[in-house]
């Protein structure tokens, strides 16, 4: 896998270099070198032909451990609920949250992406 990235990249800076450019931030390939995945995920998400960095940077919404944890981040965020752990919260079904809300949202090796 490493590997296969590593030649992507190479393919990139020589297709740059042909085309006489250099790593550019904005550009979303050069970003792919920053070792947090999120890039990597993003690119797998919507292929490449469709990658650019401004829509990377709106459908983001981080990095969750599950679904689960991405609902209740996602409630606590819109002030649907506190962020506590007291009664009525534990009787939340979080899987059927999360579950619904996945319909708006995708995940790629833990970071999570909302659909456009």
């Amino acid at each position: 896998m490493k590997k296969d990235k590593e030649n992507e990249h190479s393919i990139h800076l020589t297709d740059h270099i042909a085309k006489g450019k250099e790593h550019d931030e904005n550009c979303i390939f050069c970003r792919a070198d920053n070792g947090d995945g999120i890039t990597t995920a993003y690119i797998e998400l919507v292929g490449q032909e469709y990658a650019n960095k401004d829509n990377m940077d709106e459908i983001y919404q981080g990095e969750f451990s599950s679904d689960e944890e991405f609902a209740k981040d996602m409630a606590e965020q819109t002030g649907d609920i506190k962020s506590n752990d007291a009664w009525p919260l534990y009787c939340i079904d979080w899987e059927w949250a999360a579950s619904e809300l996945m319909m708006d949202y995708s995940e790629v090796k833990g970071h999570y992406f909302r659909n456009l």
